[in-house]
């Protein structure tokens, strides 16, 4: 069961299991994802955003999605003490000239002692590969990337994968 919140109860686990009715034989595993620290989408000199906790209420996060489901990025942004506003595309949106256009007088417009574009790794390909992204907002657009960890018995999971990769294929 994937994306569960990082809290997920044993009771919880446990009743979602009982709704799937599985296979004796079948395993069931929970994972969630985990949040990393900014990285900038474009390599620059310096990096002006190291950690979303530095941010104060003066500053503002600019979020940028083109993803299916953007709650939980944008939980994520908010649980900061910086302003969030976001700008939301639909899922594998191609940005244009027009959407950066759109994207940069937002932006522009927002008042904050310190303001940053802040987008998901996915997003993050996308933009890196698209000649329209103004080269003078390079250094004010960051994504965050993921991971996703198992929330109980890892280690299992992933000994279970290996074994599964590395079992002789049959032709």
């Amino acid at each position: 069961v994937t994306k569960c919140p990082y809290d997920i109860s044993p009771l919880d686990m446990k009743l979602s299991s009982k709704n799937l009715d599985l296979y004796p034989s079948q395993k069931l595993y929970f994972s969630r994802i985990e949040y990393a620290y900014p990285k900038p989408v474009f390599p620059i000199s310096q990096v002006l955003l190291e950690n979303l906790s530095f941010l104060g209420p003066n500053d503002l996060i600019l979020g940028l999605t083109g993803i299916a489901n953007q709650r939980p990025f944008v939980k994520y942004l908010r649980s900061f003490n910086a302003q969030v506003k976001v700008i939301h595309y639909d899922d594998h949106h191609d940005y244009t000239r027009e959407d950066f256009k759109y994207i940069i007088k937002i932006f522009n417009e927002l008042q904050g002692a310190q303001k940053f574009i802040v987008t998901t790794e996915k997003d993050a390909v996308r933009i890196l590969n698209n000649p329209y992204f103004p080269i003078e907002m390079r250094s004010y657009i960051y994504f965050i990337p993921i991971r996703v960890t198992v929330n109980v018995n890892e280690d299992e999971f992933i000994h279970v994968l290996e074994a599964k990769i590395n079992a002789p294929t049959e032709e």
